[in-house]
């Protein structure tokens, strides 16, 4: 009899209670997969541990003398940290911020660079360096050595990047009345258009009586070492991730993310933009909308994680959340990082378990710190 009321109870249960909510979902569709994330994998806010290692910065005799300019860095399998100078080439720090040397002569001749499109090291370990005023790709080896350069009459891009195959993505713009539009398209070696990979529309700021939104018109291409990803925001939550050849291979989607409203100091360092430079002449054509976009900015470790900079503020720190995807595109958690908030993903990076960043300090002056990190 007892058995008989046991089984009656287990039959209770089972029927009345719900089954547990999926926080993602993988489907395939035509050869495509489709990741929809729901909710996050760990649930709650994790605290990634971050421990700091050293700093280059503006108290440094060295560099004071020759260097002021913490751009687009790069850094090495070894751990050496590369940054541009507009002004004076490449500088190079060890592992442990000590100052190497400068290599890369700024010209407009043989083996010098003009001007920046992006830098990176590829597969090969050899630092490329995309000239968008010589038109021109500069490699290098790790310790600054002149390997070769390629010359291209389609390297003439505010930004273009060439990948190991070959192929390279190159950014293009477009003025029409009332927009601005911007497309990143993968072309072939031989200058083949393969694909749009995204493109970006924006409101042309010197249109007669045409309203500005306040936020940054994030969009673009991360190079992964598995394919291309990228995103715009106003697609949504959404990553659409290419093979090398432009081929869709995964879409990733966040649903039911957290819409978050401009805050005091959002609004404060976005005017503090629009007195500098033309922005003075269209400042008053700017409005901030109800909700900010759903994200700002990503980039991507090199082990594979997606690193997605939010717009909501952890309330001790201060610093953004950003919301971490793994290698599979299934949101894992979300954790404040001290994290330099810029428009692109120039300035920051992951790699060989450090978190790579420049950082302001109470009085303005930028510095670059790097940190161990682990807890993923």
């Amino acid at each position: 009899m007892r058995k008989i009321h046991f089984l009656i109870i287990v039959l209770i249960f089972g029927f009345c209670s719900k089954p547990a909510k999926k926080s993602y979902e993988i489907k395939n569709l035509d050869g495509v997969k489709i990741v929809k994330n729901f909710s996050f994998l760990q649930q709650g806010k994790k605290r990634i541990n971050l421990k700091k290692e050293f700093e280059i910065g503006i108290n440094n005799e060295l560099i004071d003398k020759k260097f002021s300019d913490f751009g687009p860095f790069e850094v090495s399998d070894t751990g050496k940290i590369y940054f541009f100078s507009k002004k004076q080439g490449i500088f190079v720090f060890d592992n442990n911020g000590k100052f190497i040397k400068i290599f890369g002569k700024i010209g407009q001749g043989p083996r010098e660079i003009g001007g920046l499109a992006s830098f990176f090291f590829d597969s090969r370990g050899q630092l490329v360096v995309c000239d968008n005023v010589n038109m021109k790709v500069l490699y290098f080896d790790e310790s600054g050595n002149f390997l070769k350069e390629v010359k291209n009459g389609n390297y003439n891009s505010f930004y273009f990047r060439i990948l190991d195959n070959g192929n390279y993505i190159k950014e293009e713009i477009s003025s029409e009345k009332k927009e601005i539009v911007v497309k990143y398209i993968l072309y072939s070696k031989d200058n083949r258009m393969l694909r749009v990979l995204i493109t970006r529309k924006m409101t042309n700021p010197f249109a007669a009586g045409e309203k500005i939104p306040a936020v940054y018109n994030n969009a673009g291409v991360l190079v992964g070492s598995s394919g291309l990803y990228a995103f715009s925001q106003e697609n949504g939550y959404k990553i659409d991730i290419y093979d090398f050849n432009g081929k869709l291979a995964e879409k990733i989607e966040r649903l039911n993310y957290k819409k978050i409203k401009p805050d005091e100091k959002y609004i404060k360092d976005f005017k503090s933009l629009l007195k500098k430079g033309f922005m003075k002449q269209i400042k008053n054509k700017f409005y901030f909308p109800k909700y900010l976009p759903p994200f700002h900015t990503m980039f991507i470790s090199d082990k594979g994680y997606i690193f997605v900079q939010t717009y909501e503020r952890d309330k001790i720190s201060g610093n953004y959340i950003y919301e971490i995807f793994n290698k599979k595109g299934i949101l894992l958690l979300k954790a404040p990082l001290p994290v330099y908030s810029a428009k692109d993903s120039s300035y920051q990076k992951i790699k060989n378990s450090r978190l790579y960043t420049k950082r302001y300090d109470n009085y303005g002056n930028e510095f670059f710190i790097v940190y161990k990190i682990s807890g993923l």
